[in-house]
């Protein structure tokens, strides 16, 4: 019976899966194995079912909930495989990521609210588009950029996105339409019942009476 403690530090990479992000739990498994060396020579086997995290240093954005050590033959070869468990931290990305989209995920349908012809409607659809195009461009350094799967917050932004469009869209032929002749007629009947009488151009008899 051999007791290895080898030291070093091992760079791993795991495949994740950011379909729930920010709410996302990670699992990566590290195989262990002598190379050059079957079970026949090498037997490996851990004092615990569990790592020793006696040098672990915490981490803001992740969090440890299990580990687990077992050992296995792969191959005629025996192996050690370590399981580790990580989970995300999600209050800044709650705050950051989440509380925006909703915010103007509600804004959004107060849209259709005011008149059709307003031009307060259209100003207010392009404030949701264009603060839409800002948060999309301030998350892109924030969001996974793992395609396999991609992160289901990724459909919502763009779908989002794409409803905010649609009632900007909506809206602008409403505001655009020429008037027609009555409203032409209305408006022009307005205007000159707003004419002050000494305003009104004088008869023949008021510039002979001038004239004298």
């Amino acid at each position: 019976m051999v007791s290895w403690k080898p030291g070093g530090l091992l760079k791993v990479k795991c495949d994740p899966d950011v379909s729930n992000f920010p709410f996302d739990e990670q699992s990566c498994t590290v195989v262990l194995t002598p190379w050059g060396y079957d079970k026949s020579k090498v037997i490996l086997h851990s004092s615990s079912s569990g790592m020793d995290k006696s040098y672990f240093e915490k981490n803001g954005e992740w969090t440890v909930t299990d580990t687990s050590v077992s050992s296995d033959t792969v191959s005629a070869q025996s192996v050690l495989k370590f399981d580790i468990t990580i989970k995300r931290k999600s209050t800044f990305h709650g705050l950051n990521t989440i509380a925006p989209m909703v915010i103007l995920l509600v804004l959004n349908p107060l849209v259709f609210i005011l008149p059709p012809q307003s031009e307060e409607r259209i100003n207010f659809s392009v404030t949701l588009l264009l603060s839409y195009v800002v948060l999309l461009t301030v998350l892109t350094g924030v969001l996974p950029t793992n395609s396999k799967p991609m992160a289901a917050i990724n459909y919502t932004m763009i779908t989002t996105l794409c409803l905010s469009t649609r009632s900007f869209l909506d809206g602008v032929p409403e505001s655009a339409s020429v008037p027609s002749d009555s409203v032409y007629k209305e408006r022009t009947r307005s205007f000159l019942d707003g004419v002050p009488e000494s305003a009104s151009v004088p008869s023949d008899s008021v510039y002979k009476e001038r004239s004298k």
